[in-house]
């Protein structure tokens, strides 16, 4: 029960009066303590979040890692007998090679992705600047996106501007976004239609 009191001011030659008021607040204080209740459990519910949360950055983190050490390996010697550093080739092996390269460095981009969306979560995202040729990564990200382009039947056409300059950004992340940008373009290009997935010339400036 919740209790008030006030005093009342009557006309003048009168006696002052108080007036009491008593109120059943059950149903009030059942609500007030349902929601202190669900407060405290909202609470241990956040902290639970975060170290699953934690949990699963490190996780992710430690996964990537485990991957791309064998991996780089894969990446480095395939490099090694494509620049037929030990011996030439044939057309059909240097096929092969090619394709695995690829293959290597498509999942490693997959694996670094997984990586960052570990570092956003964590917040440690860090960009690692250099300098970059865009003909290179053109080229190389070209590569990766030919298995997809052959399958829809489609033709993919490599056009760049013979003075392109460098840029200074970070190599994997202008990795991702022009295999995100290539393979969509790619993905929602029609294959009955025989159309051409076109990269445009790249202007300086």
């Amino acid at each position: 029960m919740l209790l008030n009191a006030r005093q009342i001011q009557r006309v003048s030659g009168k006696e002052r009066i108080i007036l009491l008021a008593i109120e059943d607040i059950t149903e009030r204080r059942g609500i007030e303590n349902g929601l202190e209740k669900t407060r405290k459990e909202l609470a241990v519910l956040a902290i639970e979040l975060e170290r699953v949360a934690r949990v699963k950055s490190e996780f992710l983190a430690n996964m990537s890692h485990e991957l791309r050490t064998p991996l780089n390996s894969i990446n480095g010697f395939s490099e090694v007998l494509y620049d037929e550093t030990f011996g030439t080739l044939n057309e059909k092996q240097k096929k092969y090679v090619s394709n695995i390269l690829a293959s290597g460095n498509h999942l490693l981009l997959l694996i670094n992705q997984i990586l960052d969306m570990a570092k956003v979560e964590a917040g440690k995202m860090k960009l690692v600047l250099s300098s970059l040729s865009m003909k290179s990564l053109l080229s190389e990200i070209s590569m990766l996106v030919a298995d997809i382009v052959s399958k829809k039947k489609i033709e993919m056409l490599l056009e760049i501007a013979e003075d392109l300059p460098d840029i200074e950004a970070d190599e994997l992340k202008v990795k991702e976004i022009l295999y995100n940008l290539l393979s969509n373009a790619v993905k929602f290009t029609p294959m009955a239609v025989k159309s051409a997935c076109r990269r445009k010339k790249f202007i300086p400036g």
